[in-house]
């Protein structure tokens, strides 16, 4: 009996049957077929006698898991996973205790300065300075009220320190103006006097009028005797340098003021 090859119409395997079969079933896929012969084909030489064989289903196809089967089913294991995580991770955030919040409102950190001010101490320039000591310099109570003992010698007057103390929204800029005067009947006889030029509240690049820096100035000394005597003074001044810081700028650190000292 001759057999007929043909291919699986269901799973494309090689599926063999004889030429006198009326069915056939594929060992691969399981399906079973009826075999119908087309009587006229096989009296035409030009076809061959295998297509003249037609493999019509008939049995129900057995289930095979195939590779695409398989790269399904592991998606699907692996989006239950991912559903099972979110709703364990869901779970713990909700049942977080809600003293934890409180936690983190305790530790939160002071807050810095205000931009306004860490700015001015960054930005304040060489002709911020300069302006500002010209107004100290004009200012009449730099020279006070003084006997006719002593002059008041302008050429030595230098700034010997800026010193800027700030604390969120305030500051105050100290021109520490040291100034020389000289015994009228004895030249040997020079007083330094430090007087501290205070302004209120400086903003870089001067962005206001001189009217506001004359308004925000104040000599912020007490009263210096020159001899020791009430007849002999200026209207404010310090015998040095680390007095005045001592009496000023000590305190102001002592109320949290961030101070910074510039030459």
């Amino acid at each position: 009996m001759k057999i007929i090859e043909k291919k699986c119409p269901n799973c494309g395997a090689g599926l063999s049957f004889g030429e006198d079969d009326t069915s056939c079933k594929c060992e691969y896929c399981h399906r079973a077929f009826e075999i119908e012969r087309d009587r006229d084909m096989f009296n035409d030489a030009n076809i061959d006698d295998i297509d003249a064989y037609s493999l019509i289903g008939t049995g129900i196809k057995t289930f095979s898991i195939t590779t695409a089967g398989v790269i399904i089913f592991m998606i699907a294991v692996f989006v239950l996973f991912i559903i099972f995580f979110i709703n364990i991770a869901s779970d713990h955030s909700t049942n977080t205790p809600s003293n934890e919040s409180s936690h983190v409102v305790e530790n939160t950190p002071t807050p810095v300065p205000t931009v306004s001010v860490v700015k001015h101490v960054k930005e304040i320039s060489n002709t911020d300075l300069k302006l500002l000591r010209s107004k100290a310099y004009g200012f009449d109570d730099v020279k006070g009220e003084r006997s006719s003992t002593y002059s008041y010698s302008n050429k030595d007057d230098e700034i010997v320190r800026t010193i800027v103390a700030y604390k969120n929204d305030t500051n105050f800029t100290y021109l520490v103006i040291k100034v020389l005067y000289i015994n009228f009947w004895n030249q040997d006889d020079k007083k330094s006097v430090f007087i501290p030029v205070r302004y209120k509240n400086v903003k870089p690049n001067l962005s206001y009028t001189d009217d506001e820096i004359l308004d925000s100035m104040k000599i912020d000394a007490p009263r210096y005797y020159l001899n020791g005597k009430k007849s002999t003074y200026i209207r404010g001044g310090y015998k040095s340098y680390k007095k005045f810081y001592n009496d000023k700028i000590e305190p102001l650190k002592k109320k949290g003021f961030k101070v910074t000292v510039k030459k």
